[in-house]
Order: structure tokens, then C-alpha cells, then sequence
């Protein structure tokens, strides 16, 4: 489990490494970040906090090559909202260490520990560090995952349509999104790039769950098209649903009619191909 950084800097840097001083924003350059994309309703609503409260967490910088220059590891996005709001100075956390591999891993951990990162802005640092040499078991033990966990980030940012690498999400699904399982699973389905693509999209237009992404995979491996396996997967959802608002009026019938009403149901299910009853 990750520490949060309130209490730890992590194992890379630690606070005999760091001193704290209010530095002009002028003077701060915004650095590589593990995020891709800031929603636009939190970026508001930080910078009301920030308005309000003011900054309760400085941010993390290191000195660049350039004397008096600082660049920013930690806290991105409060560094952006106290630009928009004007701000002429920060607090910030000066890192002494120069390692480039130590700053991205710290910046990485922050947003873990918020939990609100897709899988492909992971895998995009992920990328970063494996380019520096360090291996995926390596990645995953400095900053506390799994091992698959690096490898799905690195398939989100490496193998997934540009267009949908933000709808995957890390840990729990969210509205719009689809889970790192269900992206793996379209991944590994034998089509072509043009039909995955379509995948993508039924899946996160219809936010897919895991079961259905399963189902999506079934029918394209009985030889569906795209397009027919996710109107197969949207017909035995509508189904389910349907039985289960109606399960009052099935009480009913059993009750009435006893045992022969299961098999006059599932005769008529039967008909329906999508459900392979």
C-alpha cells in the first residue's frame, strides 16, 4: 500500500533531502506529469479552495540547470491553479536530488494516492521509466503495485486508439470509463486494429462491465461481427433487466400456475439466440 505523502515522502526522497520556501511563479517551469488531462470542474473547484484557504500542501520542485530556475515534480495542478488565479508566489518543497528517475516516481505516487489517474496516464510514466532502463518488476516495487498493474498501463498508453486512452480507468470503474480488465480484454481479442477500435467504442458507449466485455469476446470468437456481438450483449442486458423489474409479476404466475410457468418462460427465452439458454 502507498504511504500517503502527508506523512512520507516516499523511499526515493526523503525530508533531510527537502527545504520549504515561497518561490515566484515566474521563476517555476512546468515539468513532464503522469497526468495527461485536468477535468475542468475540479481545476475550479481546487482553485476556489485555493482562493479561499489558500495552499495547504506546498508543492514539489527541483532546481534546474538554469540558476534560480525550479521545476515542478509535485502538485501540478496547484501549481496551474495558482497561475490562473493570479498568484505572484508559492509554497514549495525544494527537492535537492536531480535524479530524473526519483522525481518521476515521487510525482507518480501523488497521484496514486488521489486515485483519480487513468491507466494511461500511468502508463505513459511507466513508459518514461522503462526508457530510462529500469525493468517492470523494477517499476512495480518502487512505486508499491503490481506487476500487472504496469503492464495494463503500458497496454493503455501503447495499444489503445488515442481517442479512448482516457475512458480506461485504474481501479474502480467510473461513468464513461471501462476498467483496465475489459480493456485487456478487447486488446487480446483476435481482430483487426479497425475492428478493436469498434470495440472500444461499443464498450465504453454502452460502459461496459467486465462480465459483458466477457460476453463481447464470446460472441467474436463464435464469429459475430462487431457490430453484432455488441448488439448481442445490449439484447441480454435489456433482457435481464427486463426479467428482473418484472420479477413481482413472475412471483405472480409461479404462484398461480406452479413449476409448468418455469419451463413456458424458458421455452420463450429460448428464443432469443443472445441469451444461449
Amino acid at each position: 500500500m502507498i504511504e500517503n505523502l502527508n506523512l512520507t515522502v516516499g523511499p526515493e526522497i526523503t525530508r533531510s533531502d527537502l527545504d520549504v520556501k515561497s518561490i515566484p511563479l515566474s521563476r517555476i517551469v512546468q515539468a513532464d506529469n503522469s497526468r495527461l488531462t485536468y477535468n475542468e470542474e475540479e481545476m475550479i473547484s481546487l482553485m476556489v479552495s485555493m482562493k479561499q484557504t489558500g495552499l495547504l500542501q506546498p508543492i514539489g520542485v527541483t532546481e534546474t540547470e538554469k540558476k534560480g530556475e525550479y521545476r515542478v515534480i509535485l502538485g501540478n495542478r496547484r501549481y496551474l491553479a495558482a497561475k490562473k488565479l493570479g498568484w505572484k508566489k508559492i509554497d514549495a518543497t525544494v527537492f535537492k536530488t536531480r535524479d530524473y528517475v526519483s522525481e518521476v516516481i515521487a510525482n507518480l505516487t501523488e497521484n496514486l494516492v488521489r486515485g483519480d489517474v487513468a491507466l494511461a496516464e500511468l502508463g505513459r510514466t511507466f513508459h518514461m521509466l522503462t526508457q530510462e532502463g529500469l525493468t517492470l518488476g523494477e517499476i512495480a516495487a518502487r512505486i508499491s503495485v503490481t506487476k500487472n498493474t504496469v503492464k495494463a498501463g503500458l497496454d493503455a498508453f501503447n495499444r489503445v486508439p488515442v481517442k479512448f486512452r482516457n475512458k480506461i480507468s485504474h481501479g474502480a470503474r467510473r461513468p464513461g470509463m471501462i476498467s483496465g480488465s475489459s480493456m485487456t480484454k478487447i486488446l487480446n481479442m483476435k481482430l483487426s486494429e479497425a475492428d478493436k477500435e469498434k470495440m472500444f467504442e461499443a464498450a465504453i458507449g454502452r460502459e461496459m462491465s467486465k462480465n459483458e466485455t466477457d460476453a463481447l469476446a464470446g460472441y467474436i470468437k463464435k464469429g459475430y461481427t462487431p457490430e453484432e456481438a455488441a448488439k448481442a450483449v445490449e439484447t441480454k442486458k435489456t433482457v435481464v433487466v427486463a426479467l428482473q423489474l418484472e420479477k413481482t409479476v413472475y412471483e405472480k404466475l409461479i404462484a398461480k400456475y406452479g413449476g409448468s410457468m418455469n419451463k413456458i418462460i424458458l421455452n420463450f427465452l429460448r428464443q432469443i439466440p443472445e441469451l444461449e439458454l
